[in-house]
């Protein structure tokens, strides 16, 4: 909320203060699609990495255990830099969300670092889903949401 000086001492308090307009926060099915389209995105760059990584045919089970271990912080890398750097992953990018803080504004790193270290929670992707207010665990945690960018 931005104040405004008033122009006369007659201007009414209602005219003294310029609220940003409401986001409107996206469904949980539009939060699921996010999930879903942004695990297919990151399975795609976890197999480029693969073929960089292994460029044979087939890959044996020590080299797969070893892409696991390496799934772990990609995964962290991709969540934090995207939505620190833009406020969004690629699917938000397609489905036209953005993370916001508490106040409307783009989140700091602390956020979105509880915010993506909070998608290690086992089964948090569902927790979205059951609760009444359709957040997860990720944003009520570290004190995010995502809203729509219309």
């Amino acid at each position: 909320m931005q104040h405004i000086a008033p122009k006369n001492a007659f201007t009414p308090p209602s005219k003294l203060f310029r609220h940003q307009p409401l986001k409107v926060t996206a469904s949980k099915w539009i939060r699921f699609l996010n999930f879903l389209l942004d695990t297919v995105f990151f399975s795609l760059l976890i197999m480029v990495v693969m073929k960089a990584m292994y460029p044979r045919e087939t890959i044996s089970q020590p080299e797969i255990d070893t892409i696991k271990v390496l799934g772990l912080p990609v995964y962290f890398l991709y969540y934090f830099s995207l939505e620190t750097l833009l406020g969004k992953t690629v699917a938000k990018f397609l489905t036209k969300t953005v993370v916001v803080n508490r106040e409307g504004s783009r989140p700091g790193w602390r956020n979105v670092a509880i915010r993506t270290l909070c998608r290690y929670i086992p089964l948090e992707v569902f927790s979205g889903l059951i609760s009444e207010s359709g957040r997860p665990w990720h944003d009520t945690l570290s004190g995010t949401r995502v809203v729509s960018e219309k």
